[in-house]
């Protein structure tokens, strides 16, 4: 039994023009889909934090706690809510908690100036001024 000989050569479909605008289309849509919803999920934490730094400046410092403990459950990697909890726990005499809080920030901000800022006073305000 001999193998069958190949006549020609075979000649895979060929992208249309057509083809190739469908799916720029396509991902064209997917990207403003994305970009939209983006764009709706962003300016709520924005709004949050706002709130966050009026409840601060107003004196309202336990419910800034509150508001700041709950951002950063949720959204942990946006700095200002650590910065504000922690002003707000200094300003209510929560040394302890504050320290605290300025080396848990510390673990994930690692090169922050503003905790290292905010932590030296604590340290100095804990009794351990080698460490500030």
């Amino acid at each position: 039994m001999t193998a069958p000989k190949l006549t020609g050569l075979v000649r895979w479909p060929q992208r249309t023009a057509t083809c190739c605008r469908r799916r720029q289309g396509v991902l064209f849509q997917i990207t403003l889909w994305a970009i939209l919803l983006l764009s709706l999920t962003g300016p709520l934490h924005g709004a949050d934090l706002n709130e966050g730094r009026k409840l601060y400046r107003s004196g309202s410092y336990w419910e800034c706690i509150e508001t700041a403990t709950g951002a950063i459950e949720q959204t942990p990697w946006i700095e200002t809510w650590w910065k504000l909890k922690i002003q707000s726990q200094s300003q209510v005499g929560q040394y302890t908690a504050a320290l605290q809080t300025v080396e848990t920030g510390l673990k994930r901000f690692n090169t922050s100036i503003q905790l290292r800022w905010l932590g030296q006073e604590l340290y100095r305000r804990n009794g351990m001024p080698e460490k500030a």
